[in-house]
Order: structure tokens, then sequence, then C-alpha cells
């Protein structure tokens, strides 16, 4: 059979061959823009997928401490890094007659646990220019204060800070001077003497000891705070420079008043340590029954830095507590979208160890949510969230947990610092990890009295349970490990203590308590070991040492 071939013209191969390439640049080009389209979307899976040995880079953080911003309200970054407590007192007085006096024999008491601590009383020029200069400190700083001017810090407080040489400032508010309301007051010969011996500061308190300076009119605010100024300026003979709000109340208006008035320092009634308050103009104090606390984490610049060592697994009795931890190692932390198991964020990250993390909001066994208690930064996410307000006030003053390639440090918490990244970043530069833990444990090689760590408020410290920690050893390797028997917050210390854990932190405990180690699961929240913990949205992960090259180093 003859084939028969069709002769195509020249003409329309060329047309066709257009028209195919034609085709195909248009197709080329809509993959490319569908692409692009899908890119953000498509991105954060590869972020997802596990990598052998690999670790993030911790985030970059300011450049230079020269070039952050200075205000008439700004503490300089490096006192950020001390914790220095401010005790406030109200009347000293023989025998109580309100619940805000504070007894002789109390007093006395809490001049003798300063001495025995080791701790040193400032003045508050020093603690002024430690904020705003970065002076340094003794190495446990204190400042007493005084509030309302009571003939008691005359007859009784006085006498006792001469006796211990103790430095200390009256505030005192002007109108009630030498006048008897519901108690006696100072008079200005007393005050004059006091300020011209030098261990007594005396500083105002406005004039009439308003309770709210938010809601006073333009005027009556200046009044209070420009003539408490002037008057003292004038009876002293010298300017005065540091204020105390009434009650504690102010907000911007009132600190731009105190500032036209000539105040460089002022302080609130917050709990906190003068280092981590907002500003300047609104230091935190601790009152007198949070004294144990204050005292205990007083400390001019803690080193928490942490040493490059390989991962191992420790495990033993301590003050007749059981614990496993690993020490050595780089830590993150991780955020789900859910609640896992502890051994699935291990898994996916293929991370050499991990434990359960932060605090969580929803108690609920069955629950999936995933919203923190708290502030928090997850290296997995990388991005800041602020947490939520309504739990600021009972949070306060727990210590955050701070992670970078080279450091971990504790801080407590402060709400105004800690709503913004800036604010978090004044502690830790290159912070790459951060949350809320529960309560300290163990400072400085010592572990915090039932006292200390009752007044972090959190309820369930007295209850025997499974108990999760995160520290940092005398060695300074990094540990995160947990307890195989049922114990309290207090019993938990004195157990770190006693196996040489420098600093270390209460982490969420009880039913989602959870060491995992490799494959194992080490420690499980109930006392049946076939049964897992509550999974949980928040893990801590142990990766190989930064330094480690050419394979994972491991020893038990």
């Amino acid at each position: 059979m003859s084939q028969v071939r069709t002769r195509v013209h020249p003409n329309v191969q060329l047309r066709k061959r257009r028209r195919l390439f034609l085709l195909g640049f248009v197709l080329v080009g809509v993959l490319v823009a569908l692409a692009i389209a899908l890119y953000p979307r498509l991105a954060p899976v590869a972020d997802l997928q596990p990598q052998t040995n690999a670790l993030p880079q911790p985030v970059a953080g300011p450049a230079d401490e020269s070039q952050q911003q200075s205000g008439p309200e700004s503490i300089i970054p490096t006192a950020r890094l001390a914790r220095v407590p401010v005790i406030m007192y109200h009347d000293i007085v023989p025998t109580k007659q309100v619940w805000f006096d504070t007894t002789v024999e109390e007093f006395r008491a809490q001049l003798e646990e300063i001495r025995a601590s080791g701790a040193t009383p400032i003045t508050i020029v020093q603690l002024y220019e430690h904020l705003k200069s970065g002076a340094v400190l003794p190495e446990r700083p204190i400042l007493l204060s005084f509030d309302d001017g009571y003939l008691g810090h005359y007859d009784h407080a006085y006498p006792l800070l001469k006796e211990f040489n103790y430095p200390a400032v009256f505030f005192v508010q002007t109108a009630y001077v030498g006048v008897k309301t519901s108690k006696d007051h100072m008079s200005w010969e007393q005050l004059q003497q006091l300020d011209r011996e030098g261990l007594i500061a005396i500083e105002p308190h406005t004039v009439s000891h308003p309770e709210d300076l938010r809601l006073l009119s333009d005027d009556s605010l200046r009044r209070e705070l420009a003539d408490s100024k002037q008057v003292m300026d004038q009876k002293l003979g010298r300017p005065v420079s540091f204020l105390a709000y009434p009650t504690g109340n102010q907000d911007a208006r009132v600190r731009e008043a105190a500032i036209a008035a000539g105040y460089t320092l002022a302080f609130t009634m917050d709990r906190g340590y003068a280092g981590q308050s907002p500003g300047l103009l609104e230091v935190q104090r601790f009152n007198q029954y949070r004294f144990a606390q204050a005292l205990s984490g007083s400390a001019s610049v803690p080193d928490w830095r942490t040493t490059d060592a390989p991962v191992r697994l420790h495990q033993g009795t301590f003050r007749k507590v059981k614990l496993a931890w690993v020490s050595g190692g780089s830590l993150t932390t991780n955020h789900a979208d859910g609640r896992y198991p502890v051994g699935t964020f291990v898994e996916r990250e293929q991370a050499v160890a991990g434990i359960n993390g932060g605090f969580f909001a929803m108690a609920a066994l069955r629950s999936n949510n995933n919203e923190m208690v708290g502030p928090y930064l997850a290296q997995n996410e990388g991005i800041y969230f602020p947490g939520q307000e309504r739990y600021d006030t009972s949070i306060r003053g727990r210590p955050v947990v701070l992670m970078s390639g080279t450091g971990l440090r504790f801080v407590p918490y402060s709400p105004g610092i800690f709503a913004t990244e800036t604010g978090a970043r004044q502690f830790l530069g290159d912070v790459s990890d951060l949350f809320v833990a529960g309560l300290w444990l163990v400072e400085r090689g010592r572990a915090l009295s039932t006292e200390q760590i009752t007044q972090f408020g959190l309820t369930n410290h007295s209850e025997f349970r499974r108990r999760a920690f995160l520290g940092v050893d005398r060695l300074g390797r990094p540990l995160v490990g947990a307890t195989l028997t049922n114990v309290n917050a207090s019993q938990l210390a004195r157990s770190l203590e006693a196996a040489g854990v420098r600093e270390a932190v209460l982490l969420d405990s009880g039913f989602s308590t959870s060491l995992v180690y490799g494959d194992q699961v080490l420690v499980t929240g109930h006392t049946s070991p076939g049964i897992p913990s509550r999974i949980i949205p928040h893990a801590i992960l142990v990766h190989p040492p930064l330094s480690a090259a050419g394979g994972l180093k491991l020893t038990n």
C-alpha cells in the first residue's frame, strides 16, 4: 500500500509554532503568578518540617543601648537587669491600730532579716542614679520607704534605723506636718533634724494626700504637686526631687504634672522591683507584707548566662524527692495550634528531650484551646504576644522566662514592661523565646522558704502533685526536669537546692507534667505510668548544644 503524505505549507507551520510558544508563555506566567499568590500560605508549611540537629537562629536584639530613646521617664536598660526592692511602710507602732500598721517588733525582725541576708539598704539618691544612669549598687540592694509622715516614724522607726545604720526615705504630706488627724504627725523641727543628720531623706507626699490624683482638675493637681515641693524646698533649705503618689494612683497626665513640678523620680504602690518599673515616674514598691518575697529576689545584676554543654540525663533522690532532669544543650519553646502530648512536640521538631511549658488559659482536659496565661514568644511562631490584661494582677511578680542561644533569664513580670516586645528585649536583647512561669523555687543556690513561695499567689503550690521545673545548675548548664513522686512546691525547692541547682522556676504541673527523653516518657502527670499526661499547647524543647558538629552529643 502506498502512503499518502500531506505537505504542510511553511507559513502554516510557523503560525502553529507561534501559537504553541504563546500558549507555553501564558501557561508559565499563570504558574508563576499562582505560586506568588499562594506563597504566603505555603511558606509556613516548610517551617513545620523537622530538621535533624537544626536550631533556629535567635532574633537579633537592639544594636546598641546608646541608640535607645532616653527621656525624663526612661530607666537605663542596664538597670533593668537588677532586682532592687523598695519596701513601703506606713506607721510603725507598739500596737497595731489599722491593718497596714507595722509593730515595732515586726519592724525590728525585718531589719534583722536584712542584716542576716547580706542585703544592703541604700539611699533614694543611690536608687535614682542607678535607674537613671546605671550607677553601681551593692550586691543585694534594698530601699526602705515610709509614707504619710506619722509621728511613729520619728518615735519608733528612726531609732531602729539609726541602731542598724540603715538609710531610708520618709514621704510627707506638707499640710499635715505637726497636725493631728486620726494619728499624730511629725513636726517641721523633727523633719529638719532628720534631714540634717543625713540618714533619713525627707521628700513630698503631696499637700493634702488626695485619694486619687487622676480625678483632680489641672489646677488642683498642680497645687498638690508643685506647692508641696515648694514648701519642702523652703523648710528643708534644699531642693527636693522625689515623690510618692498618695494611694499610688497616677496616669500620664499626673506624671507630666510631676515632671513640670520638678520631680525626677516618683513611686506607686504597684508590686514589683524598681528596675522592672515602666519608668522613673512610676517606680514599683512592695508593701511590708511582701517583705519576704522582695528580699529573697534582691540582686544587683544576676548572671544567668548558660554554658555550652552536651545533653545529659540525670536521675536521683534528694531530700527524699525523686527527680529526673535533662541538662545541657540549647532550649527553645514551641506553641502549637491546639494541644498535643509532649512527645509529639519532641518528635516533630526532632529534639533530644522536652517538657511541658507555661500555663495555659483553659484547664479542661478535653479542651483544645491554646491561649497562654501572660506574654509569650515561641521560636516556631516568631511573634510576640503581650498577653491578656485580665491575668495581669494574678501573675504580677511571677518569673518571666527569657531564652536565647547564650542565656536563660528569669525576670519578675511587670505589665507595663512586658506589654511590648521592645520592653522584653531590655532584659535579653537576643531573646528568642519567652513565657511566664509559676514561681521561683531556687535563687542563687538557695531554696525559697514556704513563706516566700506563698507570696507569689499560686493557689496550688501546697498541693501534692507531680512537679515540673526549669533552671540552671551550678555549672551554668540549662536544665528541665520533673519529680517522680507527688510533692508540694516547698519540698521541690529544697530538693533542687540539695541537687546543686543554682536557679529554678516552677512550670505548669500536676496532670500537665510530662518529661520526655528521646522516645522515653520519664515522668507522667498521673500516678499510674500507663496513663499519659494531659495534652498541652506549649512545650520546652532541648536541642543539641549550639557548638555540636558532626552528630549528637548525649551522655547518661
